[in-house]
């Protein structure tokens, strides 16, 4: 038997691997307390900006993923998911990117930083905060992350992680053209040389599978069965009552990626 994704063979540690990780999947909301160590740290953007992130971390081992909030918000957006991920043996890193705004009553500090001290806070400016996060956590860990992004930032993720040596896989909950007079996210995906996950809504695939050469065998388009879809990280997210699918396909593409 072959992977979907890749063209490797399934072994039975794979097997058991990936049977372990579905039990902590389906029972991720009752399992007992487990070490997950939360810290605020803060890095330097290319052009002096300090960025905030929240760490969560178990194993030091484990492998990072980056997350990246929908537009107008923070890193608070990950606060009950950023958990559920680090419980399926992933560390991660929770970015506030200077365009978003805030989460309930979570202020979003490096955009509150970055309008007070006069830095640029469009949309595509978050590109570097996103390349400083990873440079951080290769850094801290010494291995290639992987980018999950949500609306705008899936869209500046898939960018980003198509030429960042650093970079092994991209997440894209929701991609779409933010970026027209920069970037076409039609030729990005187009022969896109990693792994790569987008998850979308059924309105958002219409546009996603006219895009020539995506998906193939190591590039998935995930849309839901159970419903319409949400868009961007709130398809994973308790207001979605179809999460779970969203959940289980991001876990099987990660678990059928090599050497992570």
């Amino acid at each position: 038997m072959r992977s979907r994704f890749r063209n490797s063979v399934i072994t039975p540690g794979f097997c058991l691997s990936l049977l372990i990780s579905l039990i902590a999947f389906f029972s991720s909301e009752t399992l007992p307390a487990q070490v997950i160590r939360k810290s605020d740290v803060s890095f330097q953007a290319k052009d002096g900006l300090m960025v905030d992130a929240d760490l969560y971390t178990s194993k030091k081992s484990n492998p990072f993923i980056i997350l990246l909030h929908q537009d107008e918000s923070c890193k608070a957006e990950f606060d009950s998911l950023a958990p559920r991920f680090v419980k399926m043996n992933f560390n991660c890193l929770a970015v506030s990117l200077r365009s978003g705004d805030r989460v309930g009553y979570a202020k979003n500090e490096t955009g509150v930083r970055a309008r007070e001290e006069g830095f640029s806070y469009a949309l595509r400016d978050g590109s570097m905060d996103i390349e400083a996060a990873i440079n951080y956590i290769y850094d801290l860990s010494g291995k290639k992350v992987s980018l999950l992004g949500s609306g705008s930032s899936a869209s500046l993720a898939l960018k980003i992680g198509r030429d960042n040596d650093k970079v092994n896989s991209v997440v894209a909950l929701s991609p779409g053209e933010y970026f027209s007079s920069d970037f076409s996210l039609n030729d990005i995906l187009k022969n896109f040389p990693k792994p790569i996950f987008v998850a979308c809504t059924l309105q958002e695939a219409e546009y996603l599978t006219g895009i020539e050469g995506f998906p193939d065998h190591d590039k998935q388009l995930f849309k839901p069965s159970q419903g319409k879809g949400y868009h961007g990280t709130t398809c994973l997210e308790r207001q979605n009552p179809g999460r779970d699918e969203y959940w289980l396909a991001l876990l099987l593409f990660y678990k059928s990626l090599e050497n992570f």
